[in-house]
């Protein structure tokens, strides 16, 4: 293959530039600049195709099966088995069979990195259309060189240039995506950058084992100031049955008596439930089908936006006529936000607060702490983002997705220590967070520059273009 053949970025302008309408239709990176992206000539050119199969072999769910289901998460965060679901509950009956080591994305949100490599826990899961699955040649290309690659701002932006749309969704098109063509450095060379980028990572992993150890001692503080201790499980001998209403509640530890099974927890302050110091309120979904309720500057909180403390914005947002027509309910700013039905709820219940006015969806539960109760705001937000092996506790597994009963969750106990504790809870917490904040930020800058230095071995990178 020629070296020389790489294409140069045409000139940009400082003002508008035009498309004719007749092309609206196909509106996207690709239709006004073509596929006519910077990478180096350092390496050869290789179009994906050439590296990418389709596989798309197809498979009828059965009724009494059990089928795995991945879930792809954006920004390039990797493929996680979502659940695994009997075949009865599942809607769309024809769907396609993928493999761990396939390349997997999807087609609507693949430009906003919704992509990456089967991991060997969703091998032999089943995806719908809107997902792909690609074979790979690696016998060219190394699979955590595919990682990478699939990781840099440069691939980001050929996904973009190979998704076209109006106004709605952007689906990627297959045959501008396997026509992009990528530099490929012969298997060693590839071997060799990846040992260079791991290197760089290692320091990252360091500072994060740190974070965890701050995590777990902020945990144990809270734990041992407010007294807390929980009920030992007595595991029943000899042969155990269980109710078929209750199949819903099939676990090890519910059979075993040690989930669902009596208090929660002691403390030695007295408690008080969450639902007798809060206002609860549940969230739902404005109907798709009424647009002038969507794209509006309501943020419309989902599990997908809860991974800070806080909670200022959102991906999707919901407009004044939604609000006005009752179609989703304003949730007050400085509520505390918990979701009570993901797969996440596996090893996580999420916790925030929302600092402005918001909207949640029926996954979510929020908790407006009434004024005259004696508990400070801050308090209760961080007992319970630490309280997490306690407030697992209250986690269903159904055969579908994980979940919290909001009769259970209203009744979680609270400690009510007096308000020097709370405030010295509070003081402890925000001393670590801020050591937290410091060590997340050094990753973050740590992660960047070994990503930068891969992209700068690989692509050929304008360093100015992307800042």
């Amino acid at each position: 293959m020629n070296k020389t053949s790489h294409k140069q970025i045409p000139k940009t302008y400082k003002f508008i530039n035009t498309v004719k309408y007749k092309d609206v239709n196909n509106w996207s990176t690709y239709s006004l600049l073509g596929n006519q992206l910077k990478f180096s000539n350092k390496y050869p050119l290789v179009k994906l195709g050439d590296i990418l199969t389709r596989n798309k072999t197809a498979i009828r769910i059965e009724d009494k099966k059990i089928y795995k289901r991945p879930t792809i998460s954006l920004n390039n965060k990797g493929i996680k088995l979502r659940n695994e679901v009997e075949g009865k509950k599942i809607g769309t009956k024809m769907q396609f069979l993928i493999k761990a080591g396939q390349f997997l994305l999807s087609k609507i949100d693949a430009r906003n990195g919704a992509f990456g490599v089967v991991p060997t826990e969703c091998d032999n899961g089943i995806i719908t259309g809107n997902f792909w699955a690609f074979d790979v040649n690696y016998k060219a290309i190394d699979p955590y060189f595919l990682n990478l690659l699939t990781s840099s701002k440069e691939f980001h932006l050929y996904c973009q240039s190979a998704s076209v749309g109006t106004t709605g969704r952007h689906y990627l098109q297959e045959k501008f995506f396997l026509d992009i063509e990528i530099p490929l450095p012969p298997l060693p060379i590839q071997k060799s950058i990846v040992r260079k980028y791991n290197r760089k990572m290692e320091k990252t992993q360091v500072l994060q084992n740190n974070i965890t150890t701050i995590q777990q001692d902020v945990e144990q503080f809270i734990l041992k100031i407010l007294g807390i201790k929980t009920p030992e499980s007595k595991i029943k001998k000899g042969l155990q049955f269980i109710n078929y209403k209750d199949m819903n509640l099939w676990s090890l530890e519910y059979l075993l008596g040690g989930k669902h099974s009596g208090s929660v927890f002691s403390s030695i302050y007295p408690t008080q439930s969450l639902g007798e110091l809060c206002i609860g309120r549940s969230g739902g979904t404005p109907s798709k089908k009424s647009p002038d309720y969507w794209n509006g500057n309501i943020p419309w909180v989902s599990p997908k936006d809860m991974k800070t403390d806080l909670v200022s914005d959102s991906i999707d947002k919901v407009t004044n006529k939604a609000i006005d027509e009752k179609a989703a309910k304003i949730i007050p700013e400085n509520s505390i936000l918990a979701v009570v039905r993901s797969g996440i709820l596996q090893h996580t219940v999420p916790i925030a607060v929302n600092t402005v006015p918001v909207t949640i969806n029926q996954d979510l539960r929020a908790f407006e702490l009434k004024s005259t109760v004696g508990i400070l705001k801050e308090y209760l937000h961080y007992f319970l983002k630490y309280a997490q092996k306690l407030l697992l506790k209250l986690v269903k597994s159904s055969t579908t997705v994980q979940s919290i009963d909001s009769k259970k969750l209203n009744n979680f106990p609270i400690p009510k220590p007096p308000l020097e504790i709370q405030r010295e809870i509070i003081k402890y917490v925000e001393v670590h967070h801020k050591k937290i904040e410091k060590s997340e930020q050094l990753i973050d800058k740590l992660k960047q520059k070994a990503l930068n230095q891969f992209e700068q071995e690989v692509f050929e990178i304008n360093t100015a273009a992307h800042n």
